[in-house]
């Protein structure tokens, strides 16, 4: 299991050039109203805006770092290299962390968010693109693979084959599924 970084005092988070991989642990601490699954997201969200930010600086990042400037060309790299959905979800926990520390005068600008005149990245517009063949199966090796190996498997090839829903495979029950009933497509 991965360490994380260490919580910081709110004396230490005042400091533009504190890492920003401790203050989003900070951040995480106190924001104990986030769920779980909000709190894994935002976790990834802020791990990959400090990978990009060091690779761009050639430095580790820093609080300053989480700036309008930045933080649209980050954006803009998600939407572009990966896709919409992506820089939007970047989006919502970036902008969550300078709320955040704006509200405790740690990186504000006029007493506001840093971050309050940066737009969310458009998401409806742009359709979902199929996954190629190759990336399909690809997918379907990686899902066999570990513990869990033969039960992801089957989860990926009942999304796919049937064509459902994350939501309506996990409202799927053992009555669902029988034996003697085959469920044709009109």
């Amino acid at each position: 299991m991965r360490s994380r970084a260490a919580v910081l005092r709110w004396s230490a988070l005042r400091d533009k050039k504190a890492a920003l991989k401790e203050v989003t642990e900070s951040f995480l601490v106190h924001r104990h109203d986030l769920s779980q699954a909000t709190q894994v997201n935002y976790r990834l969200q802020f791990r990959l805006y400090d990978g990009w930010v060091a690779a761009q600086l050639g430095r580790a990042t820093r609080i300053e770092d989480v700036e309008p400037g930045t933080v649209n060309v980050y954006l803009e790299h998600r939407r572009t290299t990966v896709s919409a959905q992506s820089a939007h979800a970047a989006w919502k926990a970036l902008r969550s962390l300078a709320t955040f520390l704006a509200e405790r005068r740690i990186l504000a600008e006029g007493g506001a968010s840093v971050l309050q005149h940066i737009r969310a990245p458009r998401v409806k517009d742009e359709p979902r693109r199929a996954l190629t063949d190759d990336e399909l199966l690809r997918l379907l090796a990686h899902a066999g693979q570990g513990e869990t190996g033969q039960r992801d498997r089957s989860i990926v090839l009942t999304l796919l084959v049937c064509g459902i829903r994350r939501g309506e495979l996990c409202g799927l029950r053992l009555g669902d599924v029988g034996d003697k009933q085959v469920r044709r497509g009109s």
